[in-house]
């Protein structure tokens, strides 16, 4: 997509998006471990794309991560040529926040994939909007202005762990990504 500017033509990115929501970043220069690696340089080109991006002084103060994925590791350090993904993941959780999600409202729930099981019966694969659902609750299923066009129960939850599925009795609104089989009546 192409948005035209008074100076230049500049293309819309994730990264400008991003910013212009006010997200901070955490950058990871990746492949550290070859022969030929030019963190200093990388990290420079990276710099310079926010400026260019209009980043604020909160975005510009990003924290850094240099990393191999072949070599599985992360480090804070450019040196480090072993160790684990641990920093990455720590830095994960300590700069990006949790989703505001309102756990007093109405249960809602944006179904991304649909799948079916003999057992179980129809899965929906998605992410908790806001509120809470449990087993058994009555769902419904609305279409683009809100209008019921199905109706059924939850019969059974599952939370996402890593790639395994693990059952739950509700869902808590800070879970990423909740499968809900679905039953119709």
């Amino acid at each position: 997509m192409r948005r035209a500017s008074t100076s230049s033509t500049r293309r819309a990115t994730p990264t400008s998006a991003a910013r212009s929501s006010g997200s901070c970043p955490i950058v990871v220069v990746n492949k550290i471990d070859r022969s030929d690696a030019r963190a200093a340089e990388v990290l420079d080109e990276v710099f310079e794309l926010f400026l260019t991006l209009d980043a604020n002084d909160e975005q510009l103060d990003f924290p850094i991560l240099y990393a191999s994925g072949r070599g599985g590791y992360a480090s804070e350090s450019p040196d480090a040529r072993e160790g684990t993904l641990e920093p990455l993941f720590k830095t994960i959780v300590s700069h990006v926040p949790t989703p505001g999600l309102d756990e007093e409202a109405p249960f809602t729930f944006l179904a991304t994939l649909l799948d079916r099981d003999n057992f179980i019966g129809r899965i929906l694969t998605g992410r908790v909007q806001s509120g809470t659902v449990k087993v058994n609750q009555p769902i419904h299923a609305l279409d683009m202005d809100g209008k019921v066009i199905e109706t059924g129960r939850a019969s059974k939850l599952l939370a996402f762990r890593s790639t395994r599925r693990r059952c739950r009795c509700a869902s808590p609104s800070t879970t990423a990504r909740w499968r809900a089989a679905k039953a119709a009546r």
